[in-house]
C-alpha cells in the first residue's frame, strides 16, 4: 500500500515537474526524450487531461507492447523517465533507464516486488549484462553475468537472497577460471 501511494505521488510530482533539460517540446503538447545518439526513447503526449507515453528502442520498436495502464517515475529535475511500471492483462512489469535514457533493466513485479526473470543491460551498449531470478523481491534461482561477447562470466544460484551451492567464474573466452562453494 505504501509503495502504491509513493508511486502515485511520484507520478504526480513527475507530471508537475517536467519542463526543460534535454527535451524537445512542440506546440501540440508532445515532449521527446532522446538518447545521447539522438534516438527518441520516450514520447509524452498531453492532450487536455489525457497523457500518453510511448517507449522505443534505438530501432523505434516499442519496449512496452499493448499496455493497459502505466506509471512513470521520473527525475524531478528534468522530467526524464527513470522507471516505468506498466500493466498488461493483469501482469505488472517494470522498465528502468540509465540517466542517458538507455534501458537499464526490465522484469516483472508482484505486489511491487521483483518477481521472475530480470534482465540487466549495459550502459552505452545496451547489450545484455545479467539475468537474475527473483521471488517476491529476493534473488531466488539462477544468476548469470555475461562477458562482452555474450559468454557467461559468472554463473550461480540464489536461495532467499543468499548465494548457495557452487558458483562458476569464466574468462573472456568462456573457459572455466574458478569456482566458489557457498
Amino acid at each position: 500500500m505504501k509503495k502504491n501511494i509513493f508511486l502515485a505521488v511520484t507520478s504526480l510530482l513527475f507530471l508537475t515537474a517536467c519542463a526543460n533539460q534535454g527535451q524537445n517540446t512542440s506546440n501540440d503538447g508532445t515532449v521527446e526524450f532522446r538518447s545521447p545518439k539522438g534516438d527518441i526513447v520516450a514520447i509524452r503526449t498531453i492532450k487536455g487531461s489525457d497523457t500518453t507515453w510511448a517507449f522505443n528502442n534505438a530501432l523505434g520498436e516499442s519496449l512496452i507492447p499493448g499496455t493497459d495502464s502505466l506509471w512513470v517515475i521520473a527525475d524531478t529535475t528534468n522530467g526524464q523517465p527513470k522507471e516505468v511500471i506498466f500493466f498488461h492483462k493483469g501482469k505488472q512489469s517494470m522498465l528502468t533507464f540509465w540517466d542517458n535514457m538507455e534501458r537499464m533493466a526490465e522484469g516483472d513485479l508482484v505486489d511491487g516486488l521483483r518477481h521472475g526473470r530480470w534482465t540487466g543491460y549495459e550502459r552505452n551498449t545496451g547489450r545484455k549484462q545479467s539475468e537474475t531470478y527473483y521471488s517476491l523481491g529476493l534473488e531466488n534461482g539462477s544468476y548469470t553475468v555475461y562477458n562482452y561477447n555474450g559468454t557467461p562470466r559468472i554463473v550461480g544460484q540464489y536461495v532467499d537472497g543468499k548465494e548457495t551451492g557452487e558458483w562458476s567464474f569464466y574468462d573472456q573466452d568462456g573457459n572455466l577460471a574458478g569456482t566458489k562453494q557457498y
